[in-house]
C-alpha cells in the first residue's frame, strides 16, 4: 500500500486546493481541523506523514503533531505556517516547518523527504 498523507487546516478550500495539487502524486487523505485529524489518525491511522496548518482553532499544528506522535510514532510532522518564524517551532514531533505559500516543488521535495523518515523510522523499530 502506497504511504498515505493526512493533510489538516481549517479551510476546505485550502484542503481542496492541496487534494488537486498533491493527489496525483500521492495518497492524500484530508482533515478539516485538528479533532477530524485526531478521529482520522486514531481510526484509520497510522499516517506516514501529518501535514498540518500552524494556526487553528482549538488547537495549533505543533499540538496536533505532538498528540499525533503519542498515537502513531513513526509518523513524520510537517507544518505549513505564514505567520510565525520557523526557528521558533521547537518540537520532537515536527521535521520541517514551511513557509506558507509554499512553492509545490518544495512542498513535494519534502514530502517525499518526510516518507523517507517514515521509512527510517519503521526500520529502525524492527
Amino acid at each position: 500500500m502506497q504511504d498515505r498523507i493526512l493533510i489538516v487546516d481549517d479551510d476546505d478550500l485550502v484542503l481542496a486546493c492541496f487534494q488537486r495539487l498533491l493527489g496525483r502524486r500521492f495518497n492524500v487523505e484530508t482533515a478539516m481541523g485538528p479533532y477530524a485529524a485526531l478521529d482520522a489518525i486514531t481510526a484509520r491511522g497510522p499516517y506516514a506523514v501529518v501535514l498540518s496548518d500552524l494556526r487553528m482553532p482549538g488547537m495549533n499544528g505543533v499540538q496536533l503533531l505532538e498528540k499525533a506522535k503519542k498515537v502513531s510514532p513513526n509518523t513524520v510532522g510537517v507544518v505549513l505556517s505564514g505567520n510565525v518564524q520557523t526557528t521558533e517551532i521547537k518540537s520532537d514531533a515536527v521535521y520541517k516547518v514551511l513557509d506558507k505559500p509554499c512553492p509545490t516543488v518544495i512542498l513535494t521535495n519534502v514530502l517525499t523527504e518526510a516518507i523517507s523518515r517514515h521509512h527510517e523510522l519503521c526500520r529502525t523499530e524492527l
